[in-house]
């Protein structure tokens, strides 16, 4: 997995800031025209990309999704560690209400593609669906879900792993961090075991089967991997299944050797190609 990037005030190239953690890509044909996108290209592809991703690394997916669909509108969310920790979720929606307007869409057919990554942006793109439907008091609809190294079965040795691969290398600075990061997993675990509350990670599994609160009209595609030691192939699998089993269309890309959200670095062409038929299917 890449490492992680703890600012996030760090622009993308060529992309409007929103927000500290939200950056939009309005292509050149778009400033001219009401509608040059091609019936076959996304009018807007939205990133959730995995906890506190540096920009360096979010500029390979944009690029390539650049090249494929150069007319389309690419929108990227990213996810810090008060998003996973301690901010309430209902905090985390309300920053999404300025750019809801950019997913509603009034004909029945939406051309939307949502790509998260890793439990993170998984988590990332549920909290964004439950806002587009408090205000809009429907579901998400999108044309195509990806999901890459996502979802998992939340663990306490998952999480915190999770979240240490992304702090400060500085040796005594990582491990300070690395204790507050068991403490306050810790606590946040206890608290939902007492509570009996659904921890973050099962809620956006759960949500992410739920056509009540997001829809896909090619259904989902799964990029994993045997060898991710964060997400358990197995659990991926299962979420699939479970899709099926619902009556959505599914479709698997599945590695052994990558680590986690590593697979488009290890083999580009394969998962761009399947990520291209994947939108070219009906």
């Amino acid at each position: 997995m890449p490492p992680a990037d703890q600012g996030v005030t760090v622009p993308l190239e060529g992309f409007q800031p929103l927000s500290p953690t939200i950056s939009f890509y309005c292509p050149p044909a778009a400033l001219h025209s009401h509608d040059t996108r091609s019936s076959s290209s996304p009018s807007l592809i939205v990133l959730t990309p995995w906890l506190s991703a540096q920009p360096r690394h979010i500029s390979k997916y944009t690029t390539k999704y650049q090249i494929l669909f150069p007319n389309s509108a690419i929108l990227v969310i990213r996810t810090t560690v008060p998003d996973m920790v301690y901010l309430p979720y209902s905090t985390q929606q309300m920053r999404f209400k300025s750019i809801l307007p950019l997913l509603q869409n009034d004909s029945d057919s939406p051309e939307i593609l949502l790509h998260m990554f890793s439990n993170a942006g998984a988590h990332q793109a549920c909290q964004l669906a439950r806002s587009y439907q408090a205000h809009n008091l429907t579901s998400l609809k999108v044309s195509a879900m990806i999901l890459d190294s996502t979802p998992g079965v939340a663990t306490y040795a998952r999480i915190t792993d999770a979240m240490i691969i992304g702090l400060p290398s500085i040796p005594i600075l990582h491990q300070l961090l690395t204790c507050l990061v068991y403490g306050l997993v810790g606590l946040i675990w206890l608290q939902s075991s007492i509570s009996g509350r659904v921890n973050l990670v099962e809620r956006a599994r759960r949500d992410l089967n739920d056509s009540k609160l997001v829809g896909s009209k090619r259904g989902k595609l799964y990029l994993y991997s045997i060898a991710d030691k964060m997400v358990g192939w197995e659990d991926v699998e299962s979420h699939a299944m479970e899709a099926e089993k619902m009556g959505e269309h599914v479709e698997r890309e599945r590695w052994v050797e990558t680590g986690h959200v590593g697979h488009m670095s290890n083999d580009g062409e394969r998962y761009w190609g399947a990520v291209k038929a994947f939108w070219g299917s009906e």
